[in-house]
């Protein structure tokens, strides 16, 4: 089941879009499909982390009742996620901002994602 979002925080490189849905993968448990619905041809492939990256808190010091989520890119061969630019969605209320992390122990943007 689609999850309409509109975005309070734009996405890096996609300023113009604010409306997309999150979609599940089937067979993939916590992998997902964010699509514009003003564009359908744009759509990013990114993971749960509760699920996929268990402990990454996306510099977030406070508790935030909101799931945070990874872009997966497959731009240079194996896929990678980006850990500084993640995307953190409010479900229940369906909006999503991307946020960028400013922490020293992040020190690189996209890290290999293990199977």
């Amino acid at each position: 089941m689609s999850v309409p979002l509109a975005l309070t925080a734009p996405l890096v490189g996609l300023e113009h879009l604010v409306f997309f849905e999150l979609t599940p993968l089937d067979g993939a448990p916590g992998c997902y499909v964010l699509r514009s619905t003003e564009d359908p041809g744009v759509r990013l492939y990114v993971l749960d982390t509760a699920v996929r990256l268990p402990g990454y808190r996306a510099g977030l010091t406070v508790a935030v009742e909101a799931d945070v989520y990874v872009v997966v890119s497959t731009h240079h061969g194996a896929p990678t996620v980006n850990l500084i630019a993640p995307i953190v969605v409010d479900l229940p209320a369906g909006v999503a901002g991307q946020i960028i992390v400013d922490d020293p122990d992040l020190s690189r943007v996209s890290v290999p994602l293990a199977a």
